[in-house]
């Protein structure tokens, strides 16, 4: 009787630490995931320093992330890359870019977040607004757009 027991104590131990490291190994994993997916926290054109700037968390540990021209599914032309820091966060930055992109794609280890650039338009395109007068109003506003290209300088 008493080794019957016993090994029913046992049995019933053994499933108590089995539920236990199967929850415990459910949590490090759920943590794991979720810090594996790259994020771009900002993106923006600074127009008076002629620059793009990308910052961004939770890639790889010291892992290169790699910046893209467009949407994630766009597939854009490289713009540049960077390094992590040991805590996966990064920043890009890069001067005299033409054209600006208006949105960019953040790659790293099998991972990608993209992010609309923000005051991108401001280089992109300007409004051109004519004041017309006619006979019949004393006058009238016609909002037109108009591509801008930068000149070099």
């Amino acid at each position: 009787m008493f080794i019957s027991t016993l090994t029913l104590r046992n049995v019933d131990y053994l499933r108590i630490v089995a539920v236990m490291l199967l929850f415990a190994l459910s949590l490090a994993s759920a943590n794991v995931m979720a810090g594996d997916d790259i994020d771009i926290d900002s993106a923006r054109w600074s127009s008076d320093r002629d620059r793009l700037t990308v910052r961004g968390e939770d890639a790889p540990d010291d892992g290169i992330v790699t910046i893209r021209y467009g949407e994630k599914d766009d597939n854009g032309a490289v713009i540049g890359t960077t390094q992590a820091d040991d805590d996966g966060d990064w920043e890009f930055r890069i001067r005299d870019i033409d054209p600006v992109p208006c949105d960019v794609t953040a790659i790293a280890g099998g991972d990608d977040d993209d992010k609309e650039v923000r005051r991108a338009d401001a280089r992109q395109a300007t409004v051109v607004m004519t004041v017309a007068a006619s006979p019949r109003s004393k006058s009238a506003i016609f909002p037109s757009a108009r591509r801008h290209s930068p000149s070099a300088t």
